[in-house]
């Protein structure tokens, strides 16, 4: 089971059951539990399973379990099944088959793929679970910016009950309802683009995702956890780290999965729009066609072929270019790009080798997508006019 959209309508199919919960509105608020000391870390897993992920919910809190939280780290859950949803306290025990940790807030049914209700969610952990440093993990299904097509899928969250989803500007929407967090991290596929990058950028320090489709078992939760509970005086950078690399040996250590995983500052998200912006500008400049259509055909595409690898695609163009200026900025893009963008990546099977931890929107066809221009990246960086320019090219 892979947690991406292969098709729009195959996903977003669903039961269309009436929720308790209305979309666009917010849970009721717990009633107050008194003053909680504030702890080192709060670890916030938004857990979509209304869909056909139903079973790695399940298996995925019952990994949280195996970790538990402490005196110094703080796991909560919320988990969203058709049956209903429910917010949990995750309580170390050693059953791998059954959630034992008590419901501390059941819902009934609400709907996961309203950005409304993700901000209930970050914001009810932060007031009950408070903490010097946030993570929040967003799992489910995830398709970046998939613009086949009309009524394309872009974003992650799939209910399949009420047919919504959280688009990325909604996302961003709802982590500055939330207020920053330390680490953003998305277990779910094709996430890790630009696109979605640069529209968070303001309210998380770093970034997980994959470029790639992930396995349905998604982040192996024991292995994420565990570290930061033995030690949580752990930075935020060095759990992002260790999640890319508890994600990386658990696949290659089962050997059943082509996947990938990487690790983005935001901090350098402007310096990539510079950059991006002089390189975009001197190829047009230049008339590099040739050279940017050999890239399109050329460069590591995923799922979505319309998504490429952003640094090997700008690699391949500007060594395929005649002009210096632009074969010089393509080279300080691409190696920025891998050098100081991304802090982390790793590969799993058969993911291609030039795989390097970030992809960025580049249609092989038509450009086929008005949306495109709201995006905060393609205003900054100038890659909606160059894209548009580079899909022209025959």
């Amino acid at each position: 089971m892979i947690k991406t959209l292969l098709t729009a309508c195959a996903l977003l199919a669903g039961t269309g059951g009436r929720p308790c919960v209305e979309p666009g509105a917010a849970a009721p608020a717990p009633s107050p539990a008194g003053a909680r000391a504030e702890k080192e870390w709060t670890v916030m897993v938004y857990v979509n399973a209304k869909n056909n992920l139903d079973k790695f919910g399940l298996k995925d809190v019952n990994e949280m379990e195996a970790a538990g939280s402490t005196d110094k780290v703080n796991i909560v859950a919320e988990l969203g099944r058709k049956s209903g949803n429910s917010r949990y306290l995750v309580n170390k025990d050693s059953d791998p088959a059954n959630i034992t940790s008590p419901a501390v807030m059941p819902l009934g049914k609400a709907d996961m793929g309203d950005y409304k209700h993700l901000a209930e969610f970050g914001r009810w952990a932060k007031a009950n679970y408070p903490a010097k440093h946030y993570m929040l993990v967003v799992w489910n299904h995830g398709t970046g910016w998939v613009a086949k097509g009309p009524g394309a899928a872009r974003g992650v969250s799939y209910d399949d009950e009420t047919r919504h989803h959280i688009t990325t500007p909604e996302l961003a929407m709802a982590l500055k309802d939330i207020g920053k967090v330390d680490v953003l991290g998305f277990d779910a596929c094709l996430m890790q683009m630009a696109e979605v990058a640069y529209e968070i950028m303001p309210y998380t320090d770093y970034i997980i995702g994959s470029e790639q489709t992930t396995p349905g078992d998604g982040y192996p939760y024991d292995k994420v956890l565990a570290p930061l509970t033995a030690n949580p005086g752990m930075t935020a950078e060095e759990l992002g780290r260790g999640t890319v690399s508890a994600f990386v040996e658990y696949y290659n250590s089962i050997h059943e999965f082509g996947a990938s995983m990487s690790l983005l500052r935001t901090d350098k998200l402007p310096e990539l729009a510079e950059l991006t912006a002089a390189w975009t500008a001197a190829v047009r400049t230049a008339g590099e066609s040739a050279a940017v259509k050999t890239a399109k055909n050329n460069a590591q595409r995923y799922t979505n072929a319309d998504n490429k690898d952003m640094s090997h695609f700008v690699q391949l163009a500007s060594e395929g270019a005649q002009n210096a200026e632009v074969r010089q900025q393509g080279r300080a893009l691409s190696d920025f790009i891998a050098g100081e963008l991304v802090l982390a990546m790793g590969r799993v099977g058969g993911v291609g080798l030039a795989t390097r931890g970030l992809t960025v929107y580049m249609p092989e066809g038509s450009f086929f997508d008005n949306d495109y221009d709201s995006l905060v990246w393609g205003k900054v960086s100038g890659w909606v006019s160059f894209a548009r320019w580079a899909q022209a090219i025959r």
